[in-house]
This record gives structure tokens, C-alpha cells and sequence, in this order.
């Protein structure tokens, strides 16, 4: 019997969907759009007949390959025959592109992702794959960027619990309707410390010198102010013992003095 089924592209080709684990109630479909081009879809199984969001992928046609992990909510695209590896952060409600990876070795026409346990955590390696071309097996890693005082340390905000290679049940017991969430286990190597443990030295300025320097700054905008009322006075003075020094040293005012020299409108013809 079938559970339930949806339609969540409009194109004709084929399309990969994919439950998205530790995303309550969802399935992630890669496929075709009504439009040409090739798209992500977010479906809600308990309303597949409605599509929850959706994202284009590229103008391309060709088949689509994907990849979901779990454990960064990112779901990892790239196309048959392409060079191009295209992430999207998936939530129960949207789907947000991320950057784009370009290789310089041949076209891709196949990939893998490999067990987390791989990675090389201290060196922040995220994500780590592995590309089939025509010829050739390449390794693509993907490591986030941060300072050098942070490998010193797991970073637990980035690396939480990944799931077990060991399995919660067994056959007998799932059949008889068990069905136990799957064991998870840390990324941390042995011997190493939390980032969230860290200790961070904050540097403290000796009181008597902050003291100090502050009575220093006091000191020096008093001498600002002094020079400054000095200079202001001295101008006073130099006003009161020059007053109207162009003209008003003659006993002359310079507003109605009139030096002979005739306006424009005082001209006639006869002149």
C-alpha cells in the first residue's frame, strides 16, 4: 500500500527525494522545473500535496546528484557531469543556497560522502567526499576558516554528535515493532580540550597607572584651558588700546569721511 505520495517538481525527468533526518516530518526532492532548470523541493509529509519551499539549483538539464547530512542540515548537489558542487541549508520551512564550489579537475560523474568520523576535526574539516570522473578518484574537503588559536581546541559549537556506526536495535527486535532512536557519539580525538572550555586572559591595566594617566590627561586640558583665556586677554587688551586703528587714531570717522572722489550719478552733461 502506499503511505503517501507527491508530485514536488513540474518537470518531466526523473527526481531523487531524500528524508531529511533530524528534520521533523520532511523529504528533500532534487529534480526538474515546470520553467527548464533544475530545482530543490522541501515537502512536509503530512501535507504532500503542498510544496514548503523551494530552490533553483542552475538553468541546466541534466541529471542532479545529492547528498544530506544530517548533522549540519545541508544538503550537498552537484550534476552529472558538472565541475560545480552547490550546498543548501534546509529548515522545516525554507531552503537558502550557500556558496558554490568550483573544481579544476575533470567533470564529475559521480560522488560519495564519507563517514564523518573521517574528517580531520581539528583542522575544522566539515564535510569530505569523494568525485568519480572518467579517470580519476578526487578527495574534496571543506573546512571552515577560523583563527590559528581556535585547532588548538575541538570546536564543539561546530562538531556536535554524529551518528554511531553501531546499531540501536537488531533485526528480531525492529520486526517486533521496536524502533529505538539511532545512537550518536562525539567527534572528539582523545586528549583534546572544548572551545567552550576555553579559559580567555583578559588583560588588566594596573590601577595606579590608570590613575595615573588620567590625572596626566587633567593636567594637560588645565594647561589647554590657561593658554587659552592668556590668549583671549591679551586680544582684550590689544582691542581696547587700538580702537578703530585704521582711521580713529587721526580723530577721523570713518563712516562719513568723504575723500573728493565724485559718484557716478553726479556727473552731467556739461561737466
Amino acid at each position: 500500500a502506499v503511505a503517501w505520495s507527491s508530485v514536488p517538481h513540474g518537470g518531466a525527468r526523473a527526481f531523487r527525494a531524500v528524508f531529511a533526518s533530524r528534520i521533523e516530518h520532511c523529504v528533500l526532492s532534487v529534480g526538474s522545473a515546470t520553467s527548464g532548470g533544475r530545482e530543490v523541493s522541501l515537502i512536509d509529509v503530512r501535507k504532500p500535496d503542498a510544496v514548503v519551499a523551494r530552490a533553483v539549483i542552475d538553468a541546466q538539464s541534466g541529471d542532479v546528484l545529492s547528498h544530506w547530512d544530517e548533522d549540519s542540515g545541508l544538503l550537498w548537489c552537484v550534476g552529472r557531469g558538472d565541475r560545480v558542487m552547490r550546498r543548501f541549508e534546509c529548515t522545516s520551512s525554507a531552503i537558502t543556497q550557500g556558496a558554490t564550489w568550483r573544481s579544476e579537475q575533470a567533470a564529475c560523474t559521480s560522488f560519495c560522502a564519507l563517514p564523518h568520523k573521517l574528517r580531520d576535526v581539528m583542522d575544522l574539516e566539515v564535510f569530505k567526499c569523494l568525485r568519480l570522473t572518467t579517470s580519476t578518484v578526487d578527495t574534496a574537503s571543506f573546512r571552515v576558516v577560523r583563527t590559528e588559536d581556535h585547532k588548538a581546541f575541538f570546536n564543539d559549537d561546530i562538531f556536535g554528535e554524529t551518528r554511531s556506526r553501531f546499531p540501536s536495535t537488531t533485526a528480531k527486535r525492529w520486526a517486533a515493532g521496536e524502533c529505538p532512536p539511532s545512537l550518536t557519539e562525539s567527534c572528539q580525538p582523545l586528549g583534546t580540550k572544548l572551545l567552550s572550555e576555553r579559559v580567555v586572559e583578559r588583560k588588566v591595566l594596573n590601577t595606579v597607572v590608570v590613575n595615573e594617566r588620567r590625572a596626566s590627561e587633567k593636567e594637560d586640558r588645565a594647561k589647554d584651558d590657561a593658554a587659552i583665556d592668556r590668549l583671549a586677554q591679551l586680544a582684550d587688551q590689544f582691542a581696547n588700546a587700538n580702537v578703530n586703528l585704521s582711521m580713529g587714531g587721526n580723530g577721523v570717522d570713518a563712516q562719513v569721511q568723504d575723500t573728493g572722489d565724485v559718484e557716478s550719478d553726479e556727473w552731467d552733461d556739461s561737466d
